[in-house]
């Protein structure tokens, strides 16, 4: 099982605008979890990693309007507080921090992998602990000017190997790229 991301960034490098906005609801073209080679990423992964920030800006949503897009899929929250009593069947916020999370996720059997979802903070947590296998970057054909950058100084991951690389019409380019 890898854990991979399939992550939206602008051109000046940035997840997230000044309000918390995630590029992807900024780029024109995108479609939520069709374009931009989701659904076919989507289809190789049996459990999402999910941050809390980003649980809780989909979670009203996800809910109210009955749309869970996560039916077939085990879903782990990574946070520290309690969640929402209303949560789907599905959803876990596992005890203990992001190495004990990934050492039970690859010693669960699942037989695809995991998606990393989530802003800056969860990608951070587990590019720290080396648990990040694939790196699914979607550069968006917007400038937002500032917000939350993907990269932290010093916790940029370093000696990527790309694999695959690919346009779309509205001009986003994804690439992914592996630990050697």
């Amino acid at each position: 099982m890898l854990i991979r991301t399939h992550i939206g960034v602008s051109l000046d490098g940035y997840i997230s605008d000044t309000a918390g906005m995630p590029v992807w609801d900024l780029a024109p073209g995108w479609d939520h979890g069709k374009s931009h080679g989701y659904a076919e990423f989507n289809a190789g992964n049996d459990v999402v990693i999910v941050g809390r920030n980003t649980f809780e800006l989909g979670h009203e949503a996800w809910t109210s309007e009955k749309m869970w897009p996560w039916d077939d899929k085990h879903v782990y929250v990574l946070t520290s507080r309690p969640l929402p009593g209303d949560v789907h069947p599905n959803v876990t916020a596992p005890d203990g921090g992001p190495q004990e999370l990934v050492d039970h996720l690859r010693s669960a059997g699942f037989e695809r992998n995991a998606q990393l979802l989530g802003g800056a903070q969860a990608v951070r947590a587990l590019l720290e602990i080396g648990a990040i296998d694939e790196f699914g970057i979607i550069v968006l054909p917007i400038i937002i000017g500032g917000g939350t950058p993907l990269w932290q100084a010093g916790v940029a991951p370093r000696n990527l190997q790309l694999t695959s690389q690919r346009g779309f019409p509205d001009g986003a380019v994804q690439m992914v790229y592996a630990k050697p």
